[in-house]
C-alpha cells in the first residue's frame, strides 16, 4: 500500500467514527428533548413541527379579520349542508316507489333543522341495495 491509500483508509475510519458519534449525540439530544416535554402534548407537537421544519404560518385562508373568516366558513358550511340535504331528497325521490316502509323523502324539509330521528324502521338487504343503486341512476 502506498502512503495515499493509507491516508485515505485513515480518513474513512475517522469519518465513520464521526458519523457514528454524531448519530449517538443526536439520539441522546432528541431523547432529552422528548423527555423534557413529558406528557405535554402541545410541547411534543411543537417539537415535532420544529424538527420537521413546519412553519408557524397559519393554514387558514386569507382573511381581513377573524369575524370575516368565521362568516365565510358559516356561509360555506350552510351552503354545503343545503346541497347535501337537496341531494338526499333527490335520491330519495328517485327511489320512491322502489322502497316501501321508508321515511318519506321530504323528512328534512318537513321537520326542519332541529329534527331528531327517534324511530327506525327495519329494512331488508334488498331495500338498502335499491336505495344505494338509486344514487347511480
Amino acid at each position: 500500500m502506498n502512503k495515499l491509500t493509507i491516508s485515505f483508509e485513515i480518513y474513512k475510519d475517522h469519518a465513520h467514527r464521526y458519523s457514528v458519534l454524531l448519530k449517538r449525540v443526536k439520539s441522546v439530544q432528541m431523547q432529552s428533548e422528548v423527555a423534557e416535554c413529558g406528557t405535554n402534548q402541545r410541547a411534543l407537537y411543537g417539537l415535532v413541527n420544529r424538527l420537521m421544519g413546519e412553519s408557524d404560518v397559519s393554514s387558514l385562508p386569507p382573511h381581513s379579520s377573524d369575524q370575516v373568516l368565521a362568516d365565510n366558513f358559516g356561509e360555506f358550511f350552510t351552503s354545503k349542508m343545503s346541497k347535501i340535504r337537496a341531494a338526499i331528497d333527490a335520491a330519495a325521490k328517485r327511489s320512491e316507489g322502489v322502497m316501501n316502509n321508508v321515511v318519506p323523502h321530504q323528512f328534512l324539509t318537513n321537520h326542519g333543522d332541529n329534527a331528531v330521528l327517534r324511530d327506525f324502521v327495519p329494512v331488508s338487504e334488498k331495500m338498502v341495495k335499491n336505495f344505494i343503486m338509486a344514487f347511480f341512476y
